[in-house]
């Protein structure tokens, strides 16, 4: 109708649209535009079809640029919008006019202009925005041909500029940082990676504590000369911030900083448990401070925290490094200066032992001169092992080239040791041929090499061989040594550590003594000296074989010529090698044992052969002594025959003396022998071994009277004897099992045999029968042999596949898949593949390739097997597709399910709020008749009393009629609301959307305040009831309103059964059972008279629909109480039982765990706060709009603020309601939630709207609704509702809003 009476061009404009509208509204005559209807016909198309589209177009018109604009726009402009409208651009946009006037001049000249992604600051929000557009202009032609206006297509790309922009500047960071290995340099990459991003942060500065004090290290942004003003900086607000949180810094705007900032924002940089600077970064004041910037800036903290913390762990592992690198040279600096003190004197022992031994000694003194003599020997060995180790290290070891026949040199050196090796009974075997070159070597070094590998095979080899041997390689001019043997070998996880210094074997007892352990390590390095490389290999049980390789370089007339061989170090190591084999101790066996002497024995056990030559020789006249050389020794000998008496050394190789004694103590037959302890250790090590069950201790040195003494003692003492008989027996026992275990071995290995001979007659019979293609391969992986099965499956002879063997016919990307696990399976591991074969006719074949390796026939042959599975393939294809099939149909009746299961909860909510709307009338006018009725009553029998005429038969003005029939009415009303809330939980039950409020509250006034509500029946049927409570107030915490209404169920339930009783008693005992530390334990006994309940219905009682049931059925309940009851308590994780007996007592039992309330939530006992007209009421009194749409609850409504005298105005439906507001705005609105046109929560959010943009006096609000869940009570305090009332309602209910709103208005004036 606005357009009627225009020019016709003006029918461009009709249609929906709020720009349609304000354009049309608009007053244009006061423009250049002028009158609508004189607008020329171009700019009516064009705005027409500028209205019409979905992107964001901006319409400029005329020689000032007048701006229109369509829908699509408004968000572009924000806050801007609709005040544009109708402005001159340059006034409307000033702030970036000098960008885009240059562009829109030359559209005038016919040239149409774009750009991308410029940076225009818009002024839209009250502040300088970046922001970023992508814009098209194209000029618009009217009817002369010229330029009328522009059309310029715009889109925002903000979020995307920024966004890409933070991505680069996170990976710049990270990439920064990736290889620093100090804080320091870390924090200058990271401000300098930084400093490339300067939108984003204008600076960044990085501050460091240092005997806290902060010292900035690096920053970025800043002028060289500019000083920060860091004294109001919160620094230690953010050191002490470990929680990660940040402190934001409002600044003074700095000309020296890039771009304009106004705050910075401070977060620590923390390490472990402690933080250990800060960093500062300035924020853009023309960027909004989002949760976009806030992610990024969170970002970039946790990458500094990454990089800090990588930097710092380097930089400490690099001073850890460089600490090791001291202790280690302090180390070597120490052995070396101790070595050379223990020099001087070790030569003086050894020249007077030298001495002593010259001159004509008893045999005794000369034996125990030779022990000093031999231990000094070794003392000076170790020295000077320590001594060469030290210069080692210290790199201070010299190499001295000589020409040497290296062959000669080998076969002189390994022979020094050939009476020691042919002493322990091992055979000595060097392959060292004539022909190896005359090369450059080191004479020393060579001879240590040679000397430490062969001490060390004898040292470890009991019996076998021990065999040297030296080869010249002339095509890799090496020439490799290597010494094997065949002692007790190496452990596989022992391998990696043997050349490490001071490594001792673990488990492996040597010959002698444990030696220092730089034996190996030394030869290791001297093999590294001369350019050479050392290997071992090994195998436990079975010995060693040790491999030096050196480079082989030619002999040279520039060194000087070899010297004689052996003269450096040979003495040494032989003497300690024939000590192994001339001073071993060797025991007794067990055959000499038995047929020993029956006198007291002693066994010592002890590593050190002379400490064993010198005790026996000390003990041997008065005893027989026994030697054992460590803890398994000792035991193996127990084993044979229990000594009297044990002494032993607390530390030997294998097993020490305290695991010797704990084994001996475990054992009943050992665990009452005499066990004496010798050691060198400390008051510690004697607590020790007396704690471990040692009779006695002595202390190295010791008198060999001391010795003799306690030996003594403890023989004496000493009272086990030896079952050596047993002992002999059970030994037996086990070799023949053995024996027998290994013959039956035997036997097993034989049928296997035959049984692996039989089969390989039936293989190639099977083979031919075998519905599975079957090829063969040797360990190379050439196919041996295919089946014709193999053939019929590919449709290959086994002439076509001579050279790709059983792949032939594979498709090619099978092939690439197969042949990794192919040379897998060559080195020993099957495998299982489904492939393609392609037929030789060019069908496509499904096989199941499976390999397995077969030891038995040759080393690794393979067999494989290639089944035909097509059709399988088929059907699975087919299975799958139907399984697929099966879950879309099953997903989409779930999705149906679901649909339909919330449409009904929609209806069943909205036919319980149809239901409670006539309730509420019925409630509320039962209430207005009954108060009428009585006013009427009181007339009359007032009249009569007062002898007044009018009403001359009193008999006839009897009420009581009325009131059954009111009462009546009121009974119907209730049990209508009592279903409709079945209905309603019953549904939200079977949804799983029942919610718990959960609060303090007071259990005992809920009891009260649950019974109190049946008194009215209770007292007209004559019934007694009866509450027991706990004595003080019972607080607890949870949800009183979901509690009551399970109280509720339960005693409706108990009044029904009792319909049919006399004399009918209800008692109700509620009793804390127990309370915890945070929660306490509650039990509440409902317990009544009345129909006796049978077995059946007891177990169907919390069923659904229980008054289908005979016994309940009779009464015309729902039969969903109970039901509701059980949901609603498992809900709370509580329980309720029934107990029946036949006298027709039931005993409801119900079980709540509660938690105990803070002392924040204590329930407060300020008694409910009555509505009473007040002076200031009086004085001010409000104004109230009734928005309902229900005639019947309007009607109600205005009979209670009648009575209260106070004035209202209707509104039917949410429009009317705002229209009322904005003539006369109203003091309380009680709001219906469902009103047609406009419902009571959209009505709600556009007053709060209207009074937050005026500023006005905020209405009271209070929202009526016939549904109670608790989701609609959040969505009135979501969209500004001040209170909710659930229909139907009470006079006494609005008369207390009324209050509260009296309440609520004296604190808004204060």
């Amino acid at each position: 109708t606005l357009m009627e009476g225009r020019t016709p061009y003006a029918s461009f404009l009709k249609g929906d649209g709020e720009m349609r509208r304000r354009i049309l509204e608009f007053p244009w005559e006061d423009t250049e535009l002028g009158s609508i209807e004189n607008w020329p016909k171009s700019l009516l198309l064009t705005l027409d079809m500028v209205l019409s589209s979905k992107l964001p177009i901006n319409l400029l018109w005329g020689e000032q640029f007048i701006i229109l604009y369509n829908d699509a726009y408004i968000q572009m402009l924000g806050p801007r919008h609709p005040t544009i409208l109708g402005m001159k651009c340059a006034e409307a946009w000033a702030e970036i006019w000098p960008v885009v006037f240059p562009q829109l001049r030359l559209i005038h000249t016919g040239a149409a202009t774009w750009n991308t992604n410029a940076l225009l600051e818009m002024k839209r929000k009250g502040y300088l925005e970046e922001t970023y557009v992508t814009w098209s202009y194209s000029p618009i032609y009217i009817e002369g041909g010229t330029v009328g206006g522009v059309i310029a297509l715009q889109f925002e790309s903000t979020r995307e500029v920024v966004g890409e922009r933070r991505v680069r500047t996170l990976k710049e960071v990270s990439s920064q940082v990736a290889c620093e290995d100090t804080v320091k340099r870390c924090c200058w990459a990271i401000t300098q990676a930084l400093s490339l991003n300067h939108w984003d942060f204008p600076f960044a500065t990085i501050h460091l504590s240092d005997d806290n004090n902060m010292v900035m290290v690096s920053s970025a942004g800043l002028r060289p000369d500019h000083i920060l003003n860091v004294h109001n900086w919160p620094f230690q607000t953010a050191l002490q911030s470990l929680s990660r949180e940040k402190c934001i810094i409002e600044l003074d705007e700095d000309p020296s900083i890039t771009l304009k900032c106004k705050t910075a924002i401070m977060f620590p940089i923390v390490f472990g448990e402690a933080a250990i600077g800060t960093v500062t970064l300035g924020l853009n004041s023309t960027i909004m401070y989002n949760d976009d910037y806030e992610n990024f800036i969170d970002l970039i903290r946790m990458t500094i925290d990454t990089a800090t913390r990588t930097a710092m762990t380097r930089q400490l592992e690099k001073t850890r490094v460089q600490q090791l690198k001291y202790l280690d040279n302090a180390k070597n600096i120490f052995f070396s200066n101790v070595s050379h003190e223990f020099r001087t004197p070790l030569t003086l022992i050894l020249g007077c032992l030298d001495d002593a031994m010259a001159d004509q000694l008893p045999a005794t003194q000369k034996h125990r001169i030779e022990i000093v003599l031999k231990n000094s020997r070794k003392m000076l060995k170790l020295v000077n092992s320590l001594l060469e180790f030290a210069r080692m290290e210290a790199g201070r070891w010299k190499i001295h080239l000589r020409n040497v026949n290296l062959s000669k040199m080998t076969l002189n050196l390994a022979s020094v040791f050939n009476s020691a090796i042919a002493k322990a009974g091992i055979k000595y075997m060097m392959d060292i041929p004539h022909s190896v070159s005359l090369i450059l070597m080191d004479q020393e070094v060579w001879e240590k090499i040679i000397f430490n590998l062969i001490s060390n095979a004898l040292k470890f080899t009991v019996s076998g061989t021990i065999k040297v041997s030296l080869r010249e390689n002339d095509r890799d001019k090496v020439v490799r040594l290597q010494i094997s043997d065949t002692g007790v070998g190496i452990r596989e996880d022992q391998k990696s550590k043997i050349f490490e210094k001071f490594c001792h074997v673990e488990g492996i007892k040597p010959r002698g003594e444990d030696g220092t352990g730089i034996g190996l390590a030394l030869t290791a390095e001297l093999v590294k000296l001369v350019g050479g490389s050392i290997e071992v290999e090994s195998v436990l049980g079975k010995g060693s074989v040790f491999t030096v390789t050196v480079p082989l370089i030619s002999a040279n007339s520039n060194f000087s010529p070899e010297t004689s061989f052996g003269t450096t170090c040979r003495n040494e190591f032989v003497e300690e090698a024939m000590s192994w084999v001339n001073d071993h101790v060797v025991s007794p066996s067990p055959r000499q044992l038995l047929a020993s002497r029956d006198d007291k024995e002693i066994l010592f056990v002890e590593s050190n052969s002379d400490m064993q030559h010198y005790v026996k020789e000390l003990l041997q006249p008065t005893w027989k002594v026994a030697i054992a050389g460590d803890g398994i020794e000792a035991l193996e000998r127990i084993r044979v025959k229990i000594p009297d008496l044990i002494v032993t050394d607390m530390a030997m190789p294998r097993m020490s003396g305290l695991e010797l004694i704990a084994k001996l103590r475990d054992d009943v037959a050992t665990k009452t022998i005499p066990i004496i302890f010798l050691s060198a250790g400390t008051e510690e090590a004697k607590i020790e071994g007396l704690n471990a069950g040692a009779s006695d201790f002595i202390v190295k040195p010791f008198s060999a009277r001391e010795l003799k003494a306690r030996v003594s003692t403890h023989l004496e003492i000493s009272s086990i004897q030896l079952n050596l008989e047993n002992q002999v027996q059970n030994r037996c026992r086990q070799l023949l099992e053995a024996q027998e275990n290994r013959r039956q071995e035997i036997l097993e290995k034989k049928m296997t045999l035959l049984a692996l001979e039989k089969s390989q007659s039936q293989y190639e019979i099977l083979s031919k029968l075998s519905p599975v293609g079957i090829f063969c391969a040797d360990s190379l992986g050439n196919t041996t042999y295919l089946n014709e099965r193999w053939c019929e499956i590919t449709g290959y002879s086994v002439h076509d596949a001579h050279e790709k063997g059983w792949m032939t016919g594979l498709a090619d990307q099978d092939k690439e898949d197969l042949l990794p696990m192919w040379r897998q399976c060559l080195k020993g591991q099957p495998f299982s593949k489904s492939a393609r074969y392609v037929h030789k006719a060019g069908s496509v074949v499904h096989v199941l390739v499976q390999t397995v390796v077969n030891s038995g026939m040759d080393s690794n042959a393979i067999i494989g097997t290639v089944t035909d599975v097509t059709v399988h393939q088929h059907l699975e294809e087919s299975k799958l597709d139907l399984l697929r099939r099966a879950e879309q149909e099953q997903c989409e009746r779930r999705m149906q399910s679901e649909k339909n299961k919330l449409t009904l909860e929609r209806f069943i909510d909205n036919i319980c709020h149809e239901i409670r709307n006539p309730l509420n009338g019925i409630f509320n006018n039962l209430d207005l008749l009954s108060e009428s009725r009585k006013k009427y009553d009181d007339f009359v029998n007032t009249c009569f009393e007062e002898g007044n005429t009018v009403v001359k038969d009193r008999q006839s003005w009897n009420s009581q009629s009325d009131w059954e029939c009111i009462d009546s009415v009121r009974m119907c009303a209730n049990q209508q609301q009592v279903i409709a809330d079945d209905v309603l939980h019953l549904s939200k039950l079977d949804a799983g959307r029942v919610t718990l409020n959960n609060r303090a509250f007071n259990m005992g006034n809920l009891m009260k305040k649950t019974l109190r509500n049946f008194s009215m029946e209770i007292a007209e049927r004559g019934y007694h009831s009866s509450l027991s409570l706990p004595e003080g107030q019972v607080l607890a915490v949870g949800d009183p309103d979901r509690i009551g209404q399970a109280l509720t169920n339960v005693i409706k339930t108990s009044l029904v059964s009792m319909r049919k009783s006399n004399s009918g008693k209800l008692s109700v005992m509620l009793t804390r059972l127990d309370t915890f530390q945070s929660a306490q334990k509650f039990q509440v006994v409902i317990q009544h008279n009345g129909t006796a309940m049978t077995s059946s219905v007891q177990a169907a009682l919390f069923s659904r629909y229980t008054s289908n049931l005979k016994t309940y059925g009779e009464y015309g309940e729902s039969g969903l109480g109970m039901y509701i009851t059980k949901g609603l308590l498992d809900l709370m994780s509580g329980t309720i039982a029934v107990i029946c007996n036949d006298d027709g007592e039931t005993q409801f039992t119900i079980t709540l765990e509660l938690p105990l309330p803070d002392a924040e939530e204590l329930i407060s006992t300020t008694p409910e706060i009555q509505f009473h007209r007040s002076a200031s009421f009086e004085a001010n009194p409000p104004t109230v709009l009734i928005a309902e749409d229900n005639q019947i609850n309007q009607n109600i409504l205005r009979r209670f603020l009648d009575d209260l005298q106070v004035a209202y105005q209707i509104a039917n439906n949410g429009v009317e309601a705002l229209d009322q507001c904005e003539s006369n705005p109203p003091d309380i609105i009680f709001m219906d939630m469902e009103m047609p046109i406009m419902d009571g929560l959209s009505a709600t959010r556009m007053i709060r709207r209207r009074e937050k943009d005026k500023k006005l006096t905020p209405a009271y609000i209070v929202g009526l609704s016939g549904n109670s869940g608790p989701e609609y009570v959040a969505q009135t305090r979501e969209v500004g509702m001040n209170d909710y009332v659930t229909k139907p309602y009470s006079k006494d209910t609005i008369y207390r809003k009324l209050a509260d709103f009296h309440l609520w208005r004296r604190h808004c004036v204060r």
